[in-house]
């Protein structure tokens, strides 16, 4: 039922233009057709036991970015973090459900509260590593800086840094 909603609003956008497919040929007209053909079996696939496997490439991802030890703390926090969105999001989602009969996305303020938790998740991972990459360490004039060409290719240029504009 959640993907079906989507399809008939899709469906209602493009038909319009639909009467103006003679114009461009019938096979534009029969392509469209079968298309939309091809994803009505799709409508009654079940997304829920996707959205879990898709969760254990991510939790794998935490687990070797926590161990590798190369991430800023506050980026790795604001990965985790995106944990907490998740969670969010599926108790909103019930809420939607169970108080407003709608689906989430057409409960503009559990959707957008929601939706708050990932803007300060990915606020935490750009902040964590925009702190790191200020408080690193400048090149020294002896190593080599890769810049791009005239022609788009990146040569490195020998005895250049960029402390050293030429």
């Amino acid at each position: 039922m959640t993907i079906v909603m989507p399809l008939l609003v899709i469906h209602q956008l493009v038909a319009p233009f639909l009467l103006v497919a003679p114009l461009h040929g019938l096979a534009e007209v029969i392509s469209a057709a079968s298309s939309s053909a091809l994803l009505e079996p799709l409508a009654g696939v079940d997304p829920a036991p996707l959205f879990v496997l898709s969760l254990l490439p991510y939790l794998a991802f935490l687990r070797w970015a926590g161990r590798s030890g190369r991430f800023p703390p506050l980026a790795l926090r604001g990965f985790q973090f995106t944990l907490v969105f998740v969670a969010v999001t599926i108790v909103a989602a019930v809420v939607a459900e169970l108080r407003f009969g709608h689906q989430l996305a057409d409960v503009d303020p559990l959707h957008g509260g929601a939706e708050a938790f990932l803007t300060a998740a990915n606020l935490m991972v750009l902040l964590g590593f925009s702190v790191a990459a200020a408080d690193a360490p400048q090149p020294q004039g002896h190593e080599q800086v890769l810049r791009p060409g005239e022609d788009g290719v990146v040569h490195p240029e020998d005895e250049a840094s960029v402390s050293d504009p030429r």
